[in-house]
């Protein structure tokens, strides 16, 4: 299968496929594109599953008349001809700023070439598609689509989809309304910016795992013990300050140096999102004096983060406003 179909070689194999493509591309004017809507970002790489150390090209950043951020890929079989005939495969696209790498897996049937050998389609690079990444980049190039499609069918709402994996591509995460809309959990993207943000590492796997921990579960680091333990009451109140949604977390393996926090989620005691800003309950730790950090991530301002620093004490009440 050539890396980039022609139109009528994909109306054979995937006309559905197709006409969604050519029916996104009439209502957005924009072709071959990759979006990404995390600030600081001036050049995208696209490489090869097989060879993740050499680019195939290079793209600088776009924004475009709606004000979106892009890199366009447009030209890419003008600049790299080769690629027309290559063997259908995953491909990475990576863009980073001075702090964090974000990726994204596209395939040759996520954009289709039109007569003059230029890309129909888009797709997104996000803190979501990161941690997915994460979670597959060991695997044969074989075994990549159909892991791709069981992860992103666990976040999206039911639907006949041909592949889950395309559709969450192609979704404009950044936009509240369309997550809303097509997401079991729209909070989901905040959390993995506020996780890849800490550990460049961290999957999807986890994520999932993070964000349906019960909040009555204790979720604690091996070397605890429990002979100790006391309870704390936590009462969190941010409604009056912070609009909409708040993810809240509290956690005891932190660490603040010059370059902000790295927090091990691994080690949260709590995870949860607010509907309403507001908490209460209570913790058990396996000690007194046990220096936690409440982390909190307004949905609606993802990069506004706020961290609050407390130090147990028996019986203590853990209060954040």
């Amino acid at each position: 299968m050539k890396y980039f179909s022609s139109v009528s070689e994909t109306a054979k194999s995937s006309s559905n496929r197709s006409m969604r493509l050519i029916l996104l591309m009439a209502t957005t004017a924009v072709t071959g594109c990759v979006y990404i809507d995390q600030p600081d970002i001036q050049t995208a790489e696209l490489y090869s599953w097989n060879d993740r150390q050499s680019p195939l090209a290079t793209r600088n950043l776009f924004v475009d008349s709606t004000q979106r951020q892009l890199f366009s890929f447009v030209n890419l079989l003008h600049t790299n001809p080769d690629l027309v005939n290559a063997e259908d495969t995953p491909y990475v696209v990576r863009a980073c700023d001075a702090e964090t790498c974000y990726s994204s897996i596209v395939f040759s049937s996520d954009f289709i070439r039109n007569p003059r050998n230029f890309l129909l389609g888009t797709a997104t690079i996000s803190a979501l598609s990161t941690t997915i990444y994460n979670d597959v980049s060991d695997l044969p190039k074989e075994a990549v689509a159909a892991a791709l499609d069981a992860l992103a069918a666990k976040v999206l709402i039911p639907a006949e989809r041909t592949s889950p994996y395309t559709d969450l591509l192609r979704m404009n995460i950044a936009d509240e309304t369309v997550r809303e809309a097509n997401m079991i959990q729209p909070d989901l993207e905040g959390v993995a910016l506020n996780a890849i943000q800490n550990d460049a590492q961290y999957t999807f796997t986890k994520l999932l795992q993070s964000v349906t921990s019960d909040t009555t579960d204790l979720i604690s680091t091996a070397e605890f013990g429990f002979s100790s333990a006391s309870r704390i009451n936590v009462d969190v109140d941010v409604s009056t300050r912070i609009n909409g949604p708040v993810h809240l977390s509290i956690c005891n393996s932190f660490e603040n140096d010059a370059d902000g926090y790295k927090v091990d989620y691994a080690s949260c005691q709590l995870k949860i999102t607010l509907e309403d800003g507001r908490f209460t309950g209570e913790l058990e730790l396996p000690s007194t004096n046990v220096p936690l950090l409440v982390t909190l991530l307004p949905m609606k301002a993802l990069g506004r983060v706020e961290y609050v620093e407390w130090v147990s004490s028996a019986n203590g009440t853990l209060q954040v406003r």
